[in-house]
């Protein structure tokens, strides 16, 4: 009987121990208090010997426990609370506490914590932890030339001409990207949209080959240029250009934007960067990085 009584104490014993160190994980997961983290990683991850049984028996791990002083990895494969445990399922651990509170996903924290898909004040999207979206960039660097006036500079007009005449004009838009995109980003997808007054026919558009600024060029200055490699249909009102050819240039610092020039019969009046309406060239660029 009292080997009886013994053995119906220690059982009730080792009950409570586990009730005890289930409840002390419990609350060491909920509490921000890491003082509680070090008895509950020593019990569960070391084994507990219950009765000739183990509570909690973690094979895998061979580390000591943690100490209060330890402290979770953050990032894609974050370590939570022992060797073995990590972040699954494209979530992350970026608040130092236990738990895999954040989506790969998030645009905030995409791929990784802090990593914010932040372009010049707007929030992208995020997949399978790369940034991407669409960022519309305005071009302040347009002029045109006028043959009759080869040594005038027109940088400030608010206008922009392409003339096939008796006397020539020619645009000039800088298409100059790289201060504005985030390190390391790759564009998919490249458009110009400009806004013409009036259209007569289409535009030839030609890649310009050497540096120019629209504070200097005129006639007798104007940039080298390549061969025609588009040519576009204009009409009143808004136009878009797909530029999706050119992206090898811009992506290799070749590419010194575009010149746009009116075949036989043909001309247009383009909004400037200087338009008081404010809506001169913009680029439209699709980006993954």
């Amino acid at each position: 009987m009292a080997m009886r009584a013994v053995g119906r104490d220690l059982s009730i014993l080792s009950s409570l121990i586990v009730v005890m160190v289930f409840e002390l994980e419990r609350r060491a997961l909920a509490s921000s208090d890491r003082r509680a983290w070090p008895v509950l990683v020593g019990l569960v991850a070391g084994g507990v010997a219950l009765g000739g049984c183990v509570l909690g028996e973690n094979p895998d791990f061979d580390g000591p426990a943690l100490t209060s002083e330890d402290s979770v990895e953050t990032g894609g494969e974050a370590d939570t609370m022992q060797e073995g445990l990590t972040c699954m399922g494209g979530t992350l651990d970026c608040d130092d506490m236990p738990g895999c509170e954040v989506s790969g996903d998030d645009p905030l924290n995409c791929g990784s914590c802090g990593r914010a898909c932040e372009v010049g004040g707007t929030l992208m999207a995020c997949s399978a932890g790369e940034c991407e979206g669409s960022l519309e960039i305005v071009l302040t660097e347009d002029t045109y030339a006028r043959e009759d006036q080869s040594m005038s500079n027109f940088g400030g007009e608010p206008w922009l001409f392409a003339v096939n005449g008796p006397s020539d004009e020619r645009t000039f838009i800088d298409l100059e990207l790289a201060s504005t995109l985030p390190p390391g980003a790759e564009i998919v997808g490249l458009e110009l949209r400009i806004v013409a007054d009036s259209a007569m026919g289409p535009l030839d558009l030609f890649e310009v080959m050497s540096p120019w600024s629209e504070d200097t060029l005129t006639w007798a200055s104007m940039p080298a240029m390549s061969y025609e490699f588009s040519t576009m249909p204009l009409s009143q009102g808004v136009n878009t250009i797909d530029l999706g050819q050119l992206i090898p240039k811009w992506n290799d610092s070749s590419f010194r934007g575009l010149a746009l020039l009116a075949p036989s019969g043909s001309e247009a009046t383009i909004h400037s960067s200087e338009h008081m309406s404010q809506d001169g060239p913009v680029a439209v660029v699709e980006l993954r990085w």
